[in-house]
Formats: structure tokens, C-alpha cells, sequence
């Protein structure tokens, strides 16, 4: 509510989303309002996060498993499948999987950097790139998938990696894209005026400036990579967690479908919170710090 006093300015109690104002603000007066920011939580507000959000997946698994227990194993039984499975056939899997993905992930990435770089050559090479993205992103993975493994066969170790860097590709490129159309104009000039090339300009000005967009993109972008190499495993693979999962759907076997699908969210957790999460944190305070 807002209550106007006699001198023209405003009193009463002002309530809002972020707390409380109180007394009069007339000319010459000043008053504080109290704006309620989000605080971080805390390693015990993680912890406590997570294991909310476990015990909440555990609920619904178990219940799932009360309702169809022949089609869907307790998770009990689905982690002592996977120890049954042995270490070396679990490392040897993950093995695989991780080498595809990150193989596919650098080649994705690479090609972004290289069409980054076209996109500052002229309006036509910009409208080229934009288009290229536009058409690798409309295909869908499944497409991209079963016209690979036609070409390649169902035990190449190709479709994997190609599909990963097919689906890292467009992601970081539009981070590219996005950040180079907001660049400072400044840089250009700078780069100008110490006599830079197209090359050098894109390499040694452009790009540390986009360092911050480029490592969310590429957080984004490896995990929808690890996610889609594995459905091009089970598609067509000789090997790896994907390969697995088809295999015990082949056999009738919901444990082993679960078990390995168990360990595969694992690995994109770990991955993501210990690795990527700390890469892209690194990056942010490094952009952030004063420059002299």
C-alpha cells in the first residue's frame, strides 16, 4: 500500500516481494527497502537437495517396481546385476563410451570454431553459417543415426562419434554465433589498432571474450553428446553402455536394462557436477576478473 503524506512524498509501509519499508520519503529524504535475493545454499543445502531429489526417484522407482515387478526390478536387484557384471566389462564399457563421446565432442567443437570464424568473413559467409546451423539443427538424431549406420555398418565404432559431434556441433556453434553478433565493437577496433588480422582478431580478441558463453555451451553440448552416442550404440555398436542396454532389451532381461541405465546416469552426473561444472565456474571467475 502506498499512502501519500502531506509533504508530497510517499509513507506508510511499503511491502513488497523483498520486505518492508517503513516512514515517510519526502523531499530530501531517503529510506531503505529490503529486496529478498535468492542466497546460496550451502554445501548442506546441496547435500540436502540431492538427497531430496533422490529419495524421491528411489520412491517412484520402488513403486513402479511394486506395480510391475516383473517388468521393472527394485533398485536392489538392479545394483547387484551391475556388480555381477564384473569391473573390467564395466570399465571396459564406460571406456568406450566416454572415448566416443569426447572423440565426437572435439570434433563438433572444432568445426564450430572453424565456421565461427568463417561467420566474421563477410555478410554472405554469416548468412551461410546461420543456415548450416538451422539445417544440421532440424535433422533429427534418429535421421542422423540410421543413414550412419547404413553407411557404416551396425559394429562400426563411427556412428557413435559422428552422432556426438553432429549434436555438439549446432549447439556450440549458436553460442558462437549469438555471442559474435553481441560482441563489443570495441574489440574490433583494438584489434585494428595493433594491426591484427581477420585471423588474429578472431583468435586472440573475439574469442576470450566469448570464453563465458563457449563454456556453457560446451557443458551443454557434452552431455546431449554422451546422452545420443549411446542410443547410436544400442543402434549399432560393438561395444559400450548403449551396446549393453540393447543387448539385455534383446534378451529379456529388465535388470541388466536398468542396471546399465543406472550406471549411465551416474557417469553424466559425475561428470557434469566434478568436471564440467567446476571448467565453467573457472571460466566465469576468470572473465570477471579486473583487467589492468
Amino acid at each position: 500500500m502506498l499512502a501519500e503524506t502531506e509533504d508530497g512524498g510517499v509513507g506508510g509501509a511499503v511491502k513488497a516481494y523483498g520486505g518492508e519499508h517503513t516512514g515517510g520519503m519526502g523531499a530530501g529524504q531517503t529510506g531503505r527497502i529490503h529486496i529478498l535475493k535468492p542466497r546460496p545454499a550451502g554445501r548442506r543445502g546441496i547435500l540436502a537437495g540431492w538427497l531430496i531429489a533422490l529419495a524421491s526417484l528411489g520412491s517412484i522407482w520402488f513403486l513402479a517396481h511394486i506395480l510391475y515387478p516383473r517388468q521393472v526390478p527394485s533398485p536392489a536387484e538392479a545394483l547387484a546385476f551391475l556388480a555381477g557384471e564384473g569391473l573390467w566389462r564395466i570399465a571396459w564399457s564406460t571406456w568406450l563410451t566416454l572415448s566416443r563421446t569426447l572423440l565426437g565432442f572435439a570434433a563438433g567443437m572444432a568445426a564450430a570454431l572453424l565456421l565461427g570464424y568463417a561467420y566474421t568473413l563477410s555478410p554472405v559467409a554469416r548468412e551461410a553459417v546461420r543456415a548450416l546451423n538451422t539445417v544440421v539443427q532440424s535433422v533429427s538424431v534418429l535421421v542422423w543415426i540410421v543413414i550412419l549406420v547404413m553407411l557404416f555398418g551396425v559394429l562400426s565404432p563411427v556412428p557413435p562419434v559422428a552422432v556426438a559431434g553432429l549434436v555438439a556441433f549446432p549447439i556450440i556453434l549458436s553460442a558462437i554465433v549469438s555471442g559474435l553478433e553481441s560482441v563489443n565493437p570495441r574489440l574490433y577496433e583494438l584489434a585494428a589498432m595493433l594491426g591484427a588480422g581477420r585471423l588474429r582478431t578472431y583468435t586472440d580478441f573475439l574469442l576470450p571474450s566469448l570464453l563465458p558463453q563457449l563454456a556453457g555451451a560446451a557443458r551443454a553440448a557434452l552431455g546431449a553428446a554422451l546422452r545420443i552416442s549411446v542410443v547410436a550404440e544400442a543402434f549399432g555398436s560393438s561395444g559400450g553402455i548403449g551396446y549393453m542396454i540393447a543387448t539385455y532389451y534383446s534378451l529379456a532381461e529388465p535388470r541388466g536394462v536398468f542396471a546399465w541405465g543406472l550406471l549411465l546416469v551416474a557417469l553424466m552426473v559425475l561428470l557434469d557436477k566434478l568436471v564440467l561444472e567446476r571448467v565453467e565456474e573457472r571460466v566465469k571467475r576468470w572473465a570477471t576478473l579486473p583487467r589492468q
